[in-house]
């Protein structure tokens, strides 16, 4: 194809996949997803990747918004691959927080867990904003654990931050940020473990006195809340878990 031609094809294409973001904010789920198909098969046709992983990821929001969660998954997927193969790796975080939130929707919590993970591990190569912004998914996916008490699940997802934290804060050889935003890491890990700690303790973990440990929980999530930068909201969490615990 020439390439005049294959240009008019990607601003058609992309001028498709404008139509259906306008479309599906506007309910119209069924124009959307008629220009998010005929966006991807273009970008396909000429060779565009990244045009056909944006297509795709598009679709799968769509789906996803229409209880299809299987089928968005799919997409998701596929998005992600195409992107990892351009090395598009900014999208490729984004694409992760997506399947980690899709996946918590669907109720598979570990793996919700091991994307979020994964997207954290991408996050921190890409720079400042994009760790932090995984820090507000993992208070998403905190919220949801707790509220659904799958107390396990959030000391796990307490426990990997802690782990990833101390990896990142330890590199001699990493940049001061990068060891500061992994020092916050293991912050927020710390905090999610207690409060899980907290609401279910550990065999044979000794008696703590109740009211430190409240006062800890609350003081340490204000500051996290009131760092430089974070843009944190866990002082409504640890709040809940304090006033929603049962009595001993």
């Amino acid at each position: 194809m020439p390439q005049d031609r294959m240009e008019q094809a990607r601003l058609e294409a992309l001028s498709l996949y404008q139509q259906g973001v306008q479309a599906q904010t506007l309910g119209n789920y069924i124009q959307a997803e008629d220009c998010y198909r005929r966006c991807n098969t273009m970008m396909k046709a000429i060779g565009n990747r990244n045009g056909e992983a944006a297509s795709l990821h598009y679709m799968g929001t769509l789906l996803e918004a229409k209880g299809d969660y299987q089928e968005a998954r799919e997409c998701f997927e596929r998005s992600f691959i195409l992107f990892e193969q351009e090395e598009d790796f900014q999208n490729c975080v984004f694409s992760l927080f997506f399947q980690a939130m899709l996946a918590l929707k669907m109720r598979d919590h570990d793996h919700a867990i091991k994307l979020l993970l994964d997207s954290m591990e991408m996050a921190f190569q890409q720079g400042a904003s994009y760790v932090q912004e995984s820090w507000n998914r993992v208070r998403q996916m905190a919220g949801v654990l707790f509220a659904r008490r799958k107390i396990d699940e959030l000391i796990e997802l307490g426990d990997r931050l802690v782990a990833l934290g101390d990896r990142l804060s330890a590199q001699e050889n990493g940049h001061p940020m990068q060891r500061q935003l992994g020092q916050i890491t293991n912050k927020i890990g710390v905090l999610l473990l207690a409060c899980g700690r907290f609401w279910a303790p550990a065999d044979g973990q000794e008696p703590f006195p109740e009211d430190e440990v409240v006062q800890w929980l609350l003081q340490t999530a204000v500051n996290l809340d009131q760092s430089p930068g974070t843009g944190l909201a866990f002082t409504d969490l640890v709040a809940k878990v304090i006033q929603e615990r049962p009595s001993a």
